[in-house]
């Protein structure tokens, strides 16, 4: 029965420039097909959308006014594998979403804007997308995945107060960069940069974001952290998936970290000042290089998993300072399992 409802729901609009496909779910959503001219979108104001609060356009080439004819009608908005030479967000606009997905934009223009607080861009061509960003003071997540931008600046970013997350993932993204003695992303709290191609990361840009409580940078090509890190709310910490040798902690100030992973990366040896992370809970040193461990540092009682499995460690020290009730220590895959199985 909800089967036949949802294709009653099924619509096409026949206008004089050809037709419309329109269909309605539960979820709220119309989605349009095929709209390629201004006198289709002219006439959708006279159609009645009931109580979708998302319109998702797909496979359509967009009028410029595109947005300002949609806005009145929905807060959310996706543009799905279409395609427009010039789109005009705005002044004053009441979108409070947009996800762009495989969608070519020639000229992108953004007007000073308050609401719009989600903008996801996916596998899009969007020619000068990152100035665009300026004006949209009230973004609260920004997602941009699957571009290519080889420098990623974050001074684009500096008017957000409000930004609280950016995913930056799978862009291609090479060096990042932000203006001498600039603060950037005050409240941010998660900044995601995995699979990218980053080869260092320079610790005092990302200091510079002092709310971050998870930092995501696995499956790049890093080679080097230099600096000093220094972010007191950070939690979590992912560098998995790298070229990491050595990261000099005793320069870190991060005593709020929880989780540290630095799976498959060239680590040798342990990392000296691991004793100043007192409220470490996980610690996964998997696929590294590692000959020897020594667990004295691991002695403070917040921690719950140590992996060190997959290195090459033969001998370990100080396995009686750990208190094996309440810590799981992987071992798998190390020549010292011969005559040791994982203490948990």
């Amino acid at each position: 029965m909800k089967l036949l409802l949802a294709l009653l729901l099924l619509l096409t609009v026949i206008k004089g420039s050809g037709s419309i496909k329109i269909a309605c779910d539960y979820d709220y959503t119309c989605t349009i097909e095929q709209l390629t001219t201004s006198q289709q979108l002219h006439d959708l104001a006279t159609y009645s959308f009931g109580d979708a609060g998302m319109i998702k356009l797909i496979d359509s080439r967009l009028p410029p006014e595109a947005i300002s004819s949609f806005q009145p009608i929905v807060n959310y908005l996706i543009l799905e594998r279409c395609r427009t030479d010039h789109l005009i967000l705005p002044p004053n606009c009441t979108l409070q979403s947009i996800s762009l997905i495989q969608t070519s934009i020639h000229r992108l223009e953004v007007f000073h804007n308050t609401q719009l607080y989600y903008l996801s861009v996916t596998n899009s061509e969007i020619s000068s997308l990152l100035p665009s960003l300026y004006n949209l003071t009230a973004l609260e997540t920004i997602r941009l995945w699957q571009m290519h931008i080889p420098v990623f600046s974050f001074d684009v970013l500096r008017n957000m107060e409000k930004l609280n997350v950016i995913e930056l993932s799978y862009n291609r993204i090479e060096q990042l960069q932000l203006a001498s003695n600039a603060t950037c992303c005050r409240n941010l709290s998660l900044l995601d940069l995995s699979f990218n191609r980053l080869s260092t990361i320079d610790c005092a840009l990302i200091s510079s974001m002092q709310a971050l409580t998870v930092l995501q940078l696995s499956s790049n090509v890093i080679q080097e952290l230099y600096g000093s890190l220094h972010l007191p709310h950070l939690t979590e910490l992912d560098l998995s998936n790298n070229r990491i040798k050595s990261i000099d902690l005793c320069r870190w100030q991060t005593g709020s970290l929880k989780g540290l992973n630095v799976v498959n990366n060239r680590i040798e040896h342990l990392f000296d000042c691991l004793g100043q992370l007192q409220n470490l809970m996980t610690f996964q040193i998997a696929d590294n290089a590692l000959t020897q461990l020594d667990l004295a540092p691991f002695t403070q009682s917040r921690l719950v998993l140590l992996n060190f499995s997959h290195n090459r460690i033969e001998v370990i020290r100080n396995r009686d300072s750990l208190e094996l009730e309440a810590v799981c220590v992987k071992l798998k895959g190390n020549p010292v399992v011969r005559n040791t199985t994982d203490l948990c």
